[in-house]
């Protein structure tokens, strides 16, 4: 198994797992298995991957020697205001278009755009600069939504190296398709983690005395007095240097834990019944739970399951108790999609007045009556359109603000979050940051230390409480739920919360309040979210296991009360 750490903790992992296991079950013997990966954060939890039930003794092999040469610029860029949001957020993607076609244009390259509109906005961009500078085009767009022949089209102009070709992606082209080696790697934002980030450089340089060169582009809003904190914290900027820091060190982001991988199992457990013609419940809760991967879901939820799957006519029961596929199940089963245990990040559309805004990819549930930044305003979000997969908003008070993109729809980790903020404790300037980045990050480390960060957590801004809390998305987006549940008006981008029209001393007694009572239940706070379904065959599950299965990917109930506890320090 190569790229091992890409599938611990995941869809794909699960299913794999279960494969392995069903393959030793159908040999009637123990098979070795061996697993390769050049950023494996924690060994002990690969070996544990590797042979989930630790029925045989695992070797750990692990490379002493120096890694390859490693080249990183770290390019800022300031989003003007003179003429109007639309046209500011236009010359800045001009310019880094501009850079990218000077620079990658005569080699083989890979740039990692974050979304599927950021990738086809560049590579149009760079297509119209080839025509108007009268050059063959060298830049294509590769992303899930392309159709299969477009992207191998791709895939082989880049693996034949017969022509200088410049790939803009999504994560698409991350790991697992073979391209060969290309010269360098640009990243659009903040890379969705330091793995996903040590696997993308790992694309470049790959021939022998070639360095790895990395180049990633960062956009912060122009400096203005009144910007919101968060701007003024150049939260893209820090976090792509602690990022590189990071992968300096040689650290990796864990998988998430506990995960319950429900959509996994009701596509095991369609298998299995299927490879078998029909299974006896108990022989299926054996193979899959007792002795296989699934080992977390218990008889009773296994029960749950089957009674649900009946109901919806993917499963049948023979009167002698077998478990039958059912006209839905069959259906599911005979198409070619059904081997697939994942699908692609969803983006769902944000619309106004029946005006679309654009797209964003969602990775957490979606809250109603909470904010969002998007196009240079704020927005409230009224309801979302499951069907549609659209996001109503209005515009909310509060004055226009610049868009903060994230980290291209993945969960940022406790440990980058720390890692940002040394990174503003400190002095010393990254010398892979260029003149504009070195501004961008002088700047975010004058307001840290001018609003007293360091010392406390909590801020004041005439009606408004902000707060930061420097640890990952889990931890933020459960803090952002127990407050909405306490009837606080807040919203948060990253680890920066804003509580309006709360005083300190409100803010403060919600906090106490919150630390007083019980810890919330992860699937009351989660219950009447929408866009729950992340996973392939969430759709299946009733309302109740879907609020299990979300909850215990996406929220820290204990990790968000600790860090309440500490800002009333």
């Amino acid at each position: 198994m190569d790229e091992l750490h890409a599938f611990i903790g995941t869809e794909r992992g699960m299913q794999l797992q279960s494969l392995m296991h069903r393959v030793e079950m159908a040999a009637g013997r123990k098979i070795p298995r061996i697993g390769l990966s050049a950023t494996l954060g924690d060994m002990s939890m690969a070996s544990d991957f590797l042979r989930h039930d630790g029925s045989l003794p695992c070797d750990i092999i692990e490379s002493k020697t120096g890694g390859r040469e490693l080249k990183v610029q770290v390019r800022g860029y300031v989003e003007t205001k003179s003429n109007g949001p639309d046209h500011n957020e236009q010359s800045v993607w001009q310019a880094i278009g501009s850079h990218l076609f000077t620079t990658l244009r005569g080699s083989n390259n890979l740039a990692f755009a974050n979304s599927r509109q950021n990738v086809e906005l560049l590579s149009d961009m760079l297509r119209r600069t080839s025509e108007a500078t009268r050059v063959p085009n060298e830049f294509f767009p590769h992303h899930g939504s392309l159709s299969k022949e477009i992207r191998e089209e791709t895939e082989e102009r880049l693996k034949k190296h017969s022509l200088p070709t410049s790939v803009v992606c999504t994560n698409t082209l991350e790991l697992g398709i073979d391209i060969g080696s290309v010269k360098s790697v640009a990243q659009i934002g903040p890379p969705p983690s330091v793995a996903s980030l040590c696997q993308r450089i790992g694309r470049s340089g790959r021939k022998e005395g070639d360095p790895a060169i990395l180049r990633a582009y960062v956009r912060e809003a122009e400096w203005d007095a009144e910007l919101p904190l968060f701007h003024k914290l150049r939260l893209r900027t820090v976090q792509v240097v602690a990022m590189i820091q990071l992968l300096a060190q040689g650290w990796n982001e864990p998988p998430l834990p506990n995960r319950l991988h429900l959509s996994t199992f009701i596509q095991q457990l369609l298998s299995s019944i299927s490879q078998h013609g029909g299974m006896n419940p108990a022989a299926a809760w054996s193979a899959l739970c007792g002795t296989g991967p699934f080992a977390h879901i218990d008889t009773d939820v296994f029960k749950h399951l089957l009674t649900v799957l009946g109901a919806k006519d993917i499963l049948l029961q023979a009167g002698d108790g077998t478990l039958l596929l059912g006209e839905k199940g069959e259906r599911i089963v005979e198409h070619y999609t059904f081997y697939a245990a994942f699908t692609s990040p969803e983006e769902v559309s944000i619309v106004t007045e029946g005006k679309t805004l654009g797209t964003l990819t969602t990775v957490y549930p979606i809250v109603p009556d909470s904010f969002l930044i998007f196009a240079g305003r704020r927005w409230i979000i009224k309801s979302y359109d499951e069907e549609r997969k659209q996001v109503l908003v209005s515009p909310a008070t509060g004055g226009e603000l610049p868009k903060f993109d994230g980290s291209g729809g993945s969960f940022v980790h406790d440990r980058v979050r720390e890692e940002m903020r040394n990174c503003l404790e400190t002095t010393a300037l990254p010398p892979f940051l260029d003149k504009q980045g070195q501004e961008l990050l002088a700047q975010a480390r004058k307001t840290y230390a001018e609003v007293g960060l360091k010392h406390k957590g909590v801020l004041t801004k005439g009606t408004d409480t902000t707060f930061v809390v420097w640890k990952g998305d889990r931890i933020c987006f459960t803090i952002f739920l127990m407050l909405l549940k306490s009837r606080l008006s807040v919203d948060y981008v990253g680890p920066v919360f804003t509580a309006h029209k709360v005083s300190p001393a409100d803010f403060n007694e919600a906090i106490g309040t919150i630390l007083k009572s019980p810890p919330p239940d992860p699937m009351v706070l989660i219950h009447t979210l929408k866009g729950k379904e992340k996973e392939k065959f969430d759709y299946l599950l009733d309302d109740g296991l879907l609020d299990a299965a979300c909850s215990v990917g996406i929220l820290d109930v204990e990790g968000a009360i600790n860090a309440l506890s500490h800002l009333r320090d």
